[in-house]
């Protein structure tokens, strides 16, 4: 199950279910640890920034397989860069989250790193697609939820 922000408000939450596991989620203002979740498609930089601000995001982890885009300003480079001016961290993990190469083992292991940030930090995992259901984060989340207890919010 994801949360997903509901329009118009940075900081409410609207369900949205994509793993019918209801009872590993806990609310987003609770104890155990949570993930946010973002798409940068339709979005540009300081849009992103600001939105990541926003949730009080400390640190987005890149989880495309190439951290590049045809938008420049998304290339890993310019985004960590971008990012740092705004005092949020920047990791790439595309080589053990990535959507089209990465085996299950490497999710498993990557998503445990993960794990480990979320209990001292407030992250996001960022692709390109705007829809959770429509990228890899989706099968990324399920596995934060499943398997580590971490709760989920697109935003």
């Amino acid at each position: 199950m994801v949360r997903q922000r509901e329009k118009g408000s940075t900081k409410g939450l609207q369900m949205l279910l994509f793993s019918g596991n209801k009872s590993r989620m806990g609310d987003a203002g609770g104890q155990e640890p949570v993930v946010f979740t973002v798409g940068y498609q339709g979005r540009d930089v300081p849009g992103l920034v600001r939105l990541l601000a926003e949730n009080g995001v400390a640190l987005l982890v890149d989880v495309r397989e190439k951290p590049y885009s045809r938008k420049v300003e998304f290339n890993r480079r310019a985004l960590s860069g971008a990012l740092a001016a705004a005092g949020i961290e920047y990791a790439w993990m595309g080589d053990r989250l990535g959507g089209f190469t990465c085996s299950r083992e490497g999710w498993l292991a990557g998503c445990a790193v993960v794990a480990q940030w979320a209990k001292s930090k407030s992250l996001a995992l960022m692709c390109f697609e705007r829809s959770v259901k429509a990228c890899h984060r989706q099968k990324l989340a399920e596995i934060l939820v499943q398997e580590h207890g971490i709760g989920i919010v697109d935003l």
